[in-house]
């Protein structure tokens, strides 16, 4: 198990140096947690320090979307703590994609958006992933 986890993070690790060392604002994460996966996009793509639109995708191990999901969002600039004004409203919109907005970013930088899902019908159904971006000023 141990050899397994090093494997992951080694890998996750060379990942993350490969891609990530270029344009910090892409969006689609499809690394999942819990037992299911969840990806996002954001609208506009760069994020602006200001009101954006998160797309959020949520599927089974089996690769099907899972609807009537309960999904809360953290939003936060993860140098300093500072929470985003708004609270998000979530529309299901079917088939496990759901639409946020606003996702406010209150100023330029670095923001993180922590999305949890659960489902209020099956306790097995969960997953959190965080999402990185880079807010860019509207000057």
């Amino acid at each position: 198990m141990i050899r397994a986890i090093n494997k992951t993070t080694f890998c996750l690790v060379a990942i993350s140096l490969v891609f990530g060392c270029g344009n910090e604002t892409d969006s689609k994460d499809e690394v999942g947690s819990g037992n299911l996966v969840i990806t996002a996009s954001i609208e506009p793509e760069p994020p602006i320090a200001a009101h954006n639109t998160m797309h959020i995708q949520v599927d089974d191990a089996a690769g099907l979307g899972v609807a009537g999901l309960t999904l809360t969002l953290d939003i936060e600039m993860p140098s300093d703590g500072t929470k985003s004004r708004r609270t998000p409203t979530i529309h299901d919109e079917g088939d496990g994609a759901y639409r946020a907005y606003p996702i406010t970013f209150n100023d330029p930088g670095h923001w993180q958006v922590t999305v949890t899902v659960s489902s209020p019908s099956d306790s097995n159904l969960s997953g959190t992933e965080v999402f990185a971006y880079v807010a860019e000023s509207l000057l």
